[in-house]
């Protein structure tokens, strides 16, 4: 989702990812520190915090998981939360600029209405010829940011995108 909000490319990642086995066949990824900087003169950056939280009571419909993403800009701040979870009664998004913090609450926070309106999008695309919202070179920058991340997460380092977009395994 972060790639959508700054306009420029994402240079590197860095993650920490703590994996849980809850059962047989079932991990828990979280939780999870996950930050990166993008391409550019300015030093822009982004983070993304998931607190995994087995035994606390959250209320959500998908997992008991609080996470938000948070983006500094060069003025001001963004901060998207109740991704999955409500553990806080706060706005869906609360912007920071010139000093003054605006709260935006009446947006649908649903993760499951994202995929039902990307499903759309590419289904009326295929029906009018149109390119979908995003296309193949925009989604395969998409895949290598979560593929550096699980990189990162995996070899204890700091992953440059590139590494990703060039190896032809992945």
């Amino acid at each position: 989702m972060a790639r959508f909000f700054i306009p420029a490319e994402v240079k590197c990642v860095h993650a920490f990812i703590n994996w849980t086995k809850l059962s047989k066949d079932r991990w828990m990824d979280g939780p999870a520190l996950i930050s990166w900087q993008y391409e550019g003169k300015l030093p822009r950056y982004g983070s993304w915090e998931v607190i995994e939280s087995k035994k606390m009571r959250i209320r959500s419909n998908y997992y008991p998981s609080d996470d938000r993403i948070e983006i500094h800009g060069t003025e001001g701040i963004i901060w998207i939360n109740r991704c999955s979870g409500y553990l806080l009664d706060e706005p869906s998004v609360v912007r920071y600029r010139n000093g003054e913090t605006r709260a935006f609450h009446d947006i649908e926070t649903d993760w499951a209405e994202s995929f039902r309106l990307g499903g759309f999008d590419f289904i009326h695309s295929i029906l009018k010829a149109k390119q979908p919202a995003q296309n193949l070179s925009e989604a395969r920058k998409t895949l290598a940011f979560a593929l550096a991340v699980a990189k990162s997460a995996t070899e204890h380092r700091e992953v440059v995108i590139d590494e990703i977009l060039k190896d032809p395994v992945q």
